[in-house]
């Protein structure tokens, strides 16, 4: 196993810790995004079996070894802290691959067709919306007055977490920042997504299920839906070897 160099760099007034390995200036570059709870070192076990690229993975501010936000952030915040990695570090010939919530930061740059951006990865990606999303927001307006005092604290993470919300419960200090990026439904900016699209999902994916893979392949035009039986949420995981190589069949490109 490798062990990534890790350095820090300022962003937007934050800290924000990132891992890298690097192969020469011309070398295009990967940028791999974690998801929700989660941090830039999940990825290390896919990095050290891929060559020939300078790979990034990054700290999302709130996570990891990053500074939280002292304010609620909105999705495309966390995108302008990426474009922002991007230009700071100079890199070019871009490859993004997202999880989950970094499947939402990619899409959300993806949109714009920045020079940079030349492919996408998304990896049992969050961000279109099927089903009511917004309740979250809905519940706790509803109890809000009675979830203030201290007693029904032990109840209010019961009712989230009854209802799916671990997300919501586990990131405390990003409550807010949690509904601010759940309640944006991306699936209309899909078809502004013009670069080479690359989906993967675990068939087993209970968070983000199958069937939004399906919809955001018919929204990204020439995007490729690539299923990994057996794999879960975290399918770069569950079915690593296979995972990898899918990518590596992927990415290559001359720039």
């Amino acid at each position: 196993m490798i062990n990534l160099n890790q350095k820090q760099i300022i962003i937007n007034n934050l800290l924000v810790n990132y891992y890298f390995k690097t192969e020469s200036e011309q070398a295009p570059a990967i940028l791999f995004l974690h998801g929700w709870r989660s941090n830039g070192k999940v990825w290390e076990k896919v990095i050290e079996n891929i060559t020939g690229y300078n790979i990034y993975a990054i700290d999302f501010p709130g996570f990891g070894a990053s500074d939280t936000p002292k304010n609620d952030f909105y999705l495309q915040d966390y995108a302008d802290v990426v474009n922002n990695f991007i230009n700071k570090h100079n890199l070019k010939n871009i490859i993004i691959i997202g999880h989950s919530f970094g499947g939402r930061v990619g899409m959300k740059l993806a949109g714009n067709n920045p020079s940079y951006l030349k492919k996408l990865v998304l990896v049992d990606s969050a961000g279109i919306m099927l089903k009511n999303h917004n309740f979250i927001k809905v519940i706790a307006k509803l109890v809000k007055p009675i979830f203030k005092l201290p007693f029904m604290s032990p109840l209010r993470v019961k009712i989230y977490q009854s209802m799916g919300a671990d997300d919501y419960v586990a990131t405390p200090k990003l409550k807010q920042t949690f509904i601010n990026i759940i309640n944006e439904n991306l699936i209309i900016l899909l078809p502004k997504i013009k670069i080479p699209t690359l989906l993967i999902w675990g068939d087993k994916d209970k968070d983000t299920p199958l069937e939004y893979a399906r919809i955001i392949e018919q929204k990204i035009i020439g995007s490729k839906l690539v299923i990994l039986k057996g794999a879960g949420h975290f399918s770069f995981l569950d079915k690593k070897d296979e995972f990898i190589e899918k990518i590596v069949s992927f990415i290559p490109t001359n720039y």
